[in-house]
């Protein structure tokens, strides 16, 4: 009895409290993005994760948002990330056929798009080295 005393003391249920607040405002200010983005799609034809994610990212990098306060949920998602990547995988394969058919098109456009990624990530970190050599 007294093992589950301790337990539910009450520095451990307010410091559980205080951390399931905690992770639901951190929740709470990603998911907020995700809806200004939705809202901003609307009149800029760009998917609205990446707006929203933009938005949070110049916040972040604008010191208005701190980091610490979305590391709860964001050390959540990243926990489960893997499982996001499950209904993706059964598309592909209920569709095998169809990207068999399509997989030089496919492979075409991964290609490309890596070699862009890293054309743009390397100009973009050369202008910034650049940048702060200068300062």
């Amino acid at each position: 009895m007294t093992e589950l005393k301790s337990l539910f003391t009450r520095e451990k249920i307010s410091g559980a409290l205080r951390s399931l607040i905690h992770l639901t405002v951190s929740f709470a200010v990603i998911y907020g993005f995700l809806l200004l983005g939705d809202l901003l799609s609307r009149w800029i034809p760009f998917p609205r994760s990446l707006i929203g994610m933009l938005l949070l990212f110049l916040t972040l990098e604008l010191k208005i948002i701190r980091l610490e306060w979305l590391q709860p949920s964001g050390r959540l998602i990243l926990t489960y990330m893997a499982l996001f990547f499950i209904p993706p995988a059964v598309g592909i394969v209920e569709y095998g056929d169809l990207v068999m058919n399509n997989l030089g098109i496919i492979a075409l456009n991964v290609f490309l798009g890596i070699f862009l990624i890293i054309a743009v990530v390397g100009h973009t970190f050369q202008f910034i080295n650049a940048r702060s050599e200068r300062k």
